[in-house]
């Protein structure tokens, strides 16, 4: 998880297509000097952070694969908290654990099954080149990728679950 902190100057287009975690699509927020493009939040951060430059605000950002491909990652708003006043939006909780479970359940089934038939292919290629000519080792480069799209998943959610737990604490 990332903390962005200084004044919000711009916040442009909210848009309601869901994103990762659900909600809305915010094109872009200006935060000092930084520019965040794409980042996704929930309904009620979305309608709490506007651009004032005169309040420094933290933003809690974690980035997460989107989708079944886990390749692209996108920024996710956790939430945001006023320096001045220490008043904090962030989801909640219910909304995180969610999430979790989704990316823990989902997530895992999709992606150990799409690394899987990759990682299979792969090793069939192997084997009818003559690369590897074992077939235990056939079998068993075939089913590692499964195990890493397992790993990817539960890694995702854990890293969710980890960056929420910061952003309440902090």
């Amino acid at each position: 998880m990332k903390k962005y902190r200084g004044p919000v100057l711009e916040v442009t287009k909210i848009s309601s297509t869901p994103g990762n975690l659900g909600g809305y699509m915010i094109d872009s927020i200006r935060i000092g000097n930084r520019t965040l493009r794409n980042v996704n939040c929930d309904d009620t951060a979305a309608q709490e952070l506007r651009a004032d430059g005169t309040r420094d605000v933290c933003l809690y950002v974690v980035r997460l694969p989107y989708g079944l491909i886990p390749f692209p990652l996108i920024s996710n708003l956790l939430g945001f908290k006023y320096a001045d006043s220490g008043e904090k939006h962030l989801i909640p909780f219910s909304f995180a654990f969610n999430s979790c479970l989704r990316f823990a359940v989902v997530a895992a089934f999709a992606w150990s099954i799409i690394w899987g038939i990759a990682g299979v292919i792969v090793a069939s290629v192997l084997g009818v080149w003559g690369i590897i000519t074992s077939e235990m080792a056939v079998a068993g480069i075939g089913g590692l990728p499964f195990f890493a799209g397992l790993a990817m998943a539960w890694g995702s959610s854990l890293w969710l679950g980890l960056s929420y737990l910061r952003a309440r604490i902090d």
